[in-house]
Parts: structure tokens; C-alpha cells; sequence
């Protein structure tokens, strides 16, 4: 009886492991998953990786994580440039994913690349898009 017992407990740490999987994405691409986030072909994301290469940093996620102010501030940078860098600090509760994930949803923009601490989001001007993005 012991052993059907261990066997329910451990199909039922299973399930909160595949449900905690299916949350992180873990296999997938990095911004896959993230809501209402334009789709970008593998040579949209090339080319916004090489525009974005040069580019420092526009906002820090500090210690209090992806706040009101730092959605804020990646919007503004987004509309004014449409491609923008994101820092996630060393003080910062959150995990890099889960910072691209949070704003990335917020502001229906894609997330580009995903490398060490730094996020690349890209968002199509509504009015004067400037970067054209390959087909």
C-alpha cells in the first residue's frame, strides 16, 4: 500500500512539475508564449539582432523588478526607436524570461533576443514604422 501511495504522490509532484514547465516555457524560443506579441520569422529576429547589436541599454529592471515606471520608459523608448534594449540588474528578484515575458505583454511588443541580462524588444511604429523587417 505504501508503494501505490508513493506512486500518487509522485503523479501528483509530476503534475505541478509539467504545470510550472508549461509556465516557463522552458524548450521554447526565447518570447514564446508572450500574449498579443507580433510573430517574427527567425529573419526578422536576425535582422533586428544585427540593428540591435550597437545599442546600449535604454532601461535597468532594478531591485523592484518590472515596475509601472519601467514599462513606462520601455514604451516611450519603443515608440521613439521601435527596437530597445532592456538591462535586467543584478539586484533584480526576477528572472530574465520572466522580465521579457511581463514586458513584453504589457506593451504587446516582441521580444528579439534574449542574452545574459540583456532583453532586445522590438514594437512597429503605428504611424511611421522605420525599421522594415525582412519577409
Amino acid at each position: 500500500m505504501n508503494h501505490a501511495t508513493n506512486e500518487d504522490d509522485r503523479d501528483e509532484g509530476g503534475d505541478d512539475g509539467d504545470e510550472a514547465a508549461d509556465d516557463g516555457d522552458a524548450g521554447s524560443p526565447p518570447g514564446a508564449g508572450v500574449p498579443a506579441a507580433p510573430s517574427l520569422t527567425g529573419k526578422a529576429r536576425r535582422h533586428l539582432r544585427a540593428l540591435g547589436h550597437h545599442l546600449q541599454p535604454v532601461v535597468q529592471v532594478g531591485k523592484h523588478g518590472v515596475t509601472e515606471s519601467v514599462v513606462a520608459s520601455v514604451a516611450a523608448a519603443l515608440l521613439q526607436h521601435e527596437l530597445g534594449k532592456v538591462k535586467r540588474g543584478s539586484e533584480c528578484p526576477v528572472v530574465r524570461s520572466e522580465v521579457a515575458r511581463a514586458i513584453a505583454s504589457a506593451l504587446s511588443a516582441a521580444v528579439a533576443q534574449e542574452l545574459g541580462n540583456t532583453i532586445l524588444f522590438y514594437k512597429r511604429h503605428p504611424k511611421k514604422p522605420v525599421i522594415v523587417l525582412p519577409k
